[in-house]
């Protein structure tokens, strides 16, 4: 049950520290707004990077959602992978938490990645205000995570969308103001996506649920992704316009990778094998100098290539 006082504050003060806080006041010479509402600034703050990343033809992309995401706004950004994706809304998590304490919740598909972000961001920014709640997790860990998000040391959290099923995580959030719905691998919401994670479907349900339980407007939704055809895009943007009523800005860096090469070499079956082995010695040498990852259609091959690709080796 969330305490009365908790009530009251969302109640009561969240609209004025919004205004005080969160909107910029339209004047030059107001220095809490020059430093607070300047996406850049930020970015040197919490990150030491001098400025956004730009993309191959110029546009500042990454700046641009940046800066639509510290107004509070929902948006879809499209960008390439290697092209900082993360920081669009890792950026603006840190504002919400600093300026007024608000939660961002980070809804991902995959465990490994949701640690890999949280250990990064650690690491990187000296800071425990961002966590992930998973399967992986002990009993014990749960539930210190749990304490830290209903004390407000929490900024950032990383969950499956599954967990928005639990009681325990459903009730820690209610403690916390929710500052923005991220929705990282935000293709799963596509009928591809959701065959693959159903639960995606559901969360747009449970913030349109929740915030009725906290009486509160419904934060924003972000969605970000790295590549998305016309029809994937079209289905998340009517999936928050018909179940939240939001219309999401598209921001959109289009999908050409000058990182990624295409190459398709005809041989035999019997080939197969010897051919892997000769790439692999071509590209990263003998011994190896990096790594290559090889992909096979069943577990029997795979394992078949393995113990082929190590006999060579001996």
């Amino acid at each position: 049950m969330v305490p009365p006082w908790v009530r009251y504050r969302f109640d009561s003060l969240s609209p004025i520290l919004k205004t005080l806080r969160d909107e910029a006041c339209g004047d030059d010479d107001c220095i809490y707004c020059r430093i607070q509402h300047n996406p850049r600034a930020q970015l040197q703050r919490y990150f030491s990077f001098d400025d956004f990343r730009a993309l191959p033809d110029g546009v500042p992309l990454q700046r641009e959602i940046a800066a639509e995401g510290m107004k509070d706004r929902p948006l879809l950004g499209i960008l390439p992978t290697g092209f900082g994706k993360s920081i669009c809304y890792q950026l603006p998590g840190f504002v919400r938490f600093h300026r007024r304490g608000l939660l961002t919740v980070v809804i991902s598909p995959l465990q490994a990645l949701m640690k890999d972000q949280v250990d990064s961001l650690k690491r990187a920014l000296n800071t425990n205000a961002v966590e992930a709640i998973n399967g992986m997790l002990t009993h014990p860990e749960r539930g210190a995570i749990l304490e830290q998000i209903r004390l407000g040391d929490i900024g950032i959290l990383y969950i499956s969308p599954e967990q928005l099923r639990n009681r325990s995580v459903k009730e820690a959030l209610k403690s916390r103001e929710i500052g923005c719905w991220v929705f990282d691998e935000a293709h799963c919401i596509s009928k591809w996506g959701h065959d693959f994670r159903p639960d995606y479907l559901y969360a747009a349900r449970f913030i349109r649920e929740f915030s009725k339980t906290q009486k509160l407007p419904t934060a924003p939704v972000a969605c970000y992704t790295a590549t998305a055809k016309r029809e994937v895009i079209e289905e998340i943007l009517e999936h928050f316009k018909d179940r939240l009523g939001q219309e999401l800005t598209v921001f959109q860096g289009g999908i050409e990778r000058g990182n990624l090469h295409f190459e398709v070499q005809t041989i035999g079956s019997h080939e197969k094998y010897a051919r892997v082995h000769a790439l692999l010695e071509e590209r990263i040498g003998h011994p190896a100098i990096g790594s290559a990852v090889v992909y096979c259609a069943t577990q029997k091959k795979t394992e078949e290539l393995r113990d082929f690709l190590d006999l060579l080796s001996e």
